[in-house]
């Protein structure tokens, strides 16, 4: 037992050696800013160019029945949660893509995002090639997209290399299928990957998923997507807009998972656009809020004639009536004014980074694309403006005090002077900027108030200046 013992504490001692070592080269690497191996990736990676994905409760059961059995195995995939982060420099938005829910549409508990059951079937051994054969059911919850420029056309280029490289690999495999590094003739004559593919004899896609859509436009890309793409690409702004992917259901049988997936996707657009176009159409520009303020005036009067003709419950009219108008006409109104707003402020801090000296702008003023806090009601947002004036008015007082005090240090009071009427131009645009920041913040915490849901969406959509 003795020898046993010094055994044990010697693998312990260098166990806790080798552990040690560890934590030190761990500690070298964070004081360094150096990444560990698994996130570094290979040479001339650039880790500010990047979108993350996760996947939340993910669970999968693979189960293989007998031979003599019809069905050879079934597949079944369960992702509790999906959401795609945008983290690309030049991009404010905070997620890419993710679970659509509001009051109107709440989320079940214990649903999950993403459902694929795939049950594999013997193959007919009557029909030559006898491919296997699948039945295949897919379902989605409803989903939000905030797509930024920067963000599409990274995807774009992303999924188009590994396409290519996906490409490579199958050649390669082909090659490598006899273990000699040439392929065989049946299938060079066949096609290698014709030979394994799935006879995918029905489908089923439901239910149908609702899709909300906001996408920020930056600049003309002409040379990716062609030029009239590139060009309605750099000039629509969608906001709101609602697309919606119908059920689908094939009985006819298609071969492949490629074949499957065109079909599908051909379908959804060729849906898209005999019947949804104009509710794609409702969110670029202004449009969707314009629609959201007449839609609030005819509710006004149209729900009270409703409920009238429904049960002859007129009051009951009235009030739905006049929460709808408060409602929609109020959000609209908000936002129209929000967007005008902002416009100013752009055009002021445009001006500002003009007029402005170098050491004036490096003291502060910057752009503000994203919102930093989201104010919960009105009163809250009126707190935050308070707070975003009140340091807009210091910052502004401790740039001409300190312009002033270097200069008279260096040239007397005819430098103090000098120095103050040098921050003037920028002095002057300056409370625009900050005065246009706290509009915004009381104008957000009047929308959170009439609509709750919109602190959780603007939350989720944009970053926050951490």
């Amino acid at each position: 037992e003795g020898g046993g013992g010094g055994k044990t504490s010697a693998a312990a001692a260098a166990a806790a050696a080798i552990a040690g070592r560890g934590r030190k080269a761990k500690q070298r690497g964070v004081r360094g800013g150096s990444r560990e191996w698994k996130t570094a990736g290979g040479p001339g990676r650039d880790h500010r160019v990047l979108m993350e994905v996760e996947l939340e409760k993910v669970r999968t059961r693979y189960e293989v029945f007998p031979a003599d059995a019809k069905q050879s195995s079934r597949f079944v995939l369960l992702v509790h949660d999906v959401e795609i982060r945008d983290r690309l420099d030049g991009s404010g938005i905070n997620k890419f893509l993710y679970l659509y829910s509001t009051e109107s549409i709440p989320r079940q508990s214990h649903a999950n995002m993403v459902t694929l059951k795939v049950l594999f079937e013997q193959p007919d051994s009557t029909t030559q090639p006898n491919p296997e054969q699948a039945s295949v059911r897919f379902s989605l919850l409803p989903l939000r997209l905030n797509v930024d420029q920067d963000a599409l056309f990274f995807l774009i280029n992303f999924f188009r290399r590994v396409a290519d490289t996906g490409d490579v690999l199958e050649r390669l495999q082909c090659n490598t299928d006899t273990g000699y590094g040439v392929a065989n003739p049946s299938q060079q004559s066949s096609g290698c990957a014709s030979g394994r593919k799935v006879y995918i004899t029905s489908f089923v896609f439901h239910p149908e998923v609702p899709i909300r859509i906001d996408y920020q436009a930056k600049r003309f890309q002409l040379e990716s997507v062609g030029r009239v793409a590139g060009i309605l690409m750099g000039l629509s702004h969608l906001d709101c807009s609602e697309l919606l992917l119908k059920s689908l259901t094939y009985k006819q049988g298609l071969l492949g998972w490629d074949q499957l997936i065109d079909s599908a996707s051909g379908e959804w657009i060729e849906d898209i656009k005999a019947s949804q176009l104009p509710h794609i159409l409702k969110g670029v520009g202004p449009i969707h809020h314009v629609t959201q303020f007449f839609q609030g005036i005819f509710d006004l009067f149209y729900l009270p004639y409703q409920q009238y003709s429904e049960d002859g419950r007129i009051v009951r009219g009235l009030q739905r009536g006049a929460s709808s108008f408060t409602t929609s006409t109020g959000v609209a109104m908000v936002e129209l004014t929000s967007r005008f707003v902002l416009s100013l402020q752009s055009v002021a801090q445009v001006a500002y980074d003009l007029v402005a000296p170098r050491e004036q702008k490096a003291l502060g003023a910057g752009g503000q694309q994203q919102a930093p806090h989201q104010p919960l009601d009105v009163m809250e947002g009126v707190s935050n403006a308070y707070g975003v004036v009140s340091t807009g008015i210091s910052e502004t007082a401790r740039e001409l005090y300190t312009a002033a005090a270097h200069e008279h240090e260096e040239r007397g009071v005819a430098g103090a002077v000098g120095g103050v009427l040098r921050q003037l131009p920028g002095t002057i645009v300056k409370p625009i900027i900050f005065a246009s920041e706290a509009t915004r913040h009381v104008l957000g915490g009047v929308k959170n108030q009439f609509v709750p849901d919109a602190r959780k969406e603007a939350i989720d959509k944009w970053r926050t200046n951490q």
